[in-house]
C-alpha cells in the first residue's frame, strides 16, 4: 500500500485527502468526472421548449439533483430564497430529480417538476431549454450537473466553494456567489441575463471548457497517463 495513488474528481476533495491522517502521505491526482459531450451538447432552445411544452417567452431557471428538493445539502431552499423577488411573468423554475415539493408554494413564479430523468438525451434537452442552471449546493465533491449544463452551453450560477470551483469560472462560464448567500445567487442570475452579448459569450465559453476538460475521452487520457506513471514508478 506504500505506492497507493488516489484519484479525486476535484481539488477540494484532494485537499481533504491530503489532510487525512490515514492518506496524507499518498499521491493524489485530480481527475474530473467525464461525460459524452456528443450527447451533452447544445440544442436549439426554442425548438426544445416547444417539444417540452415550455414557454418560449420566459427565462427558465433549472435546478436538478436526485431527490434534490429533500436533500438539504443540495441547497434547494437557498435557491427558493434567491428567487422570491423575481417577476413571475418573466421567470419560471424547472426541477428535475424530484416529483414535487410543497416548498415551492412560497414562490410566486410557476414551478414545473420533471421527476427522475433516466435518458441522457432528455436530460441534455432540458439543460438546453434552460437559460440558467442553478447549483446552490452547500457542498459538492464535483458537481456533475454543473459540468453537464455547461456542455450544453448553459451558464451555471453556484456558490464559490468545494468542487464547483473546478467547474465554473466566475464571470467566464457562469457566476460564483459568496457561499450560502441567496442574495448573491440572485445577483448572479441577474448578471448572467442582463446583457445579451455577454450571455452569448458565457454560453460559448461554457461549452468550450466542458469539451476541453470534461469530455470522457479527455478524462480517459488523464487516467492513462496516471496509470503509466504508476507502472513506470514515477
Amino acid at each position: 500500500m506504500q505506492n497507493l495513488t488516489i484519484t479525486s474528481p476535484s481539488r477540494w476533495l484532494a485537499q481533504r485527502v491530503k489532510e487525512s491522517p490515514l492518506l496524507k502521505s499518498r499521491r493524489v491526482e485530480v481527475v474530473p468526472n467525464g461525460m459524452d459531450t456528443s450527447i451533452f451538447t447544445p440544442g436549439d432552445r426554442q425548438t426544445i421548449r416547444r417539444k417540452l411544452g415550455l414557454p418560449e417567452n420566459k427565462k427558465l431557471i433549472l435546478f436538478g439533483a436526485i431527490r434534490g428538493v429533500k436533500n438539504k445539502i443540495k441547497g434547494f431552499g437557498l435557491l427558493l430564497d434567491a428567487l422570491k423577488g423575481f417577476d413571475p411573468d418573466h421567470f419560471e423554475l424547472l426541477v428535475f430529480g424530484s416529483d414535487y415539493s410543497p416548498l415551492v408554494q412560497s414562490l410566486k413564479m410557476k414551478t414545473r417538476f420533471f421527476g427522475t430523468i433516466a435518458e441522457e438525451k432528455r436530460l441534455a434537452a432540458l439543460y438546453s431549454a434552460a437559460d440558467i442552471v442553478a447549483v446552490p449546493s452547500y457542498q459538492e465533491v464535483f458537481g456533475q450537473v454543473a459540468s453537464e449544463a455547461m456542455a450544453c452551453g448553459t451558464p451555471v450560477v453556484a456558490f464559490a466553494h468545494t468542487g464547483l470551483l473546478d467547474i465554473v469560472k466566475h464571470e467566464e462560464t457562469g457566476y460564483l456567489a459568496k457561499p450560502y448567500d441567496p442574495s448573491g445567487l440572485a445577483r448572479g442570475i441577474e448578471w448572467i441575463l442582463a446583457d445579451a452579448e455577454r450571455y452569448r459569450r458565457l454560453c460559448a465559453a461554457a461549452r468550450k471548457q466542458a469539451v476541453e476538460k470534461f469530455d470522457s475521452a479527455v478524462v480517459a487520457e488523464q487516467m492513462i497517463r496516471i496509470f503509466q506513471k504508476v507502472i513506470d514508478g514515477d
